[in-house]
């Protein structure tokens, strides 16, 4: 029996039944610029400033240029489909600010120059956003008691802070 999981492994493979990284889910959004709204409460992803470093918190949702993300959907190379891999970067910056986790466990996300992967995941309407170099733990709104929220990649709960919409912008 042993023996017969990689044939058929290999064979659904073949058939394009099961693929690497693919996208199973239609509800995954496209490359495209985004608000990305914490489920929980309706506060929007905003860094504190546009430069490396800077961390990433959850603020009123204003549709404010400091709240547009370009988020990129990675394509396989091999099957050239659309997977559940992205980045996500800061909208209409030059130098290219993503989104990333705090190197240190339990801190507050911030802005790097290098890109980081996220898999996204369907919650019911909303999404879960999990972090490839964190090992699958996942973006969360942690109330800190001021107008923004912190926003940390945490092993997962069945709680809505980790769950996220992203809405499509006009730009």
């Amino acid at each position: 029996m042993k023996s017969l999981k990689p044939t058929i492994l290999s064979a659904l493979f073949a058939l394009g039944l099961v693929a690497p990284n693919a996208a199973f889910s239609a509800d995954l959004p496209n490359t495209g610029t985004y608000f990305i709204l914490n489920a929980l409460n309706d506060q929007a992803l905003e860094p504190l400033g546009g430069t490396p470093g800077q961390n990433v918190y959850l603020s009123e949702y204003t549709k404010s240029g400091m709240q547009k993300w370009t988020v990129t959907r990675k394509i396989d190379p091999k099957t050239k489909q659309p997977t559940n891999r992205y980045t996500i970067r800061l909208a209409g910056d030059s130098t290219k600010l993503y989104l990333a986790p705090f190197p240190a466990p339990n801190h507050t996300s911030m802005l790097d120059s290098s890109p980081s992967t996220y898999i996204l995941q369907s919650q019911g309407d909303d999404l879960l956003i999990r972090s490839v170099d964190r090992n699958g733990d996942s973006l969360c709104c942690v109330a800190n008691g001021t107008s923004r929220n912190d926003v940390q990649i945490q092993p997962k709960d069945e709680t809505s802070k980790f769950q996220w919409k992203f809405v499509a912008t006009d730009f």
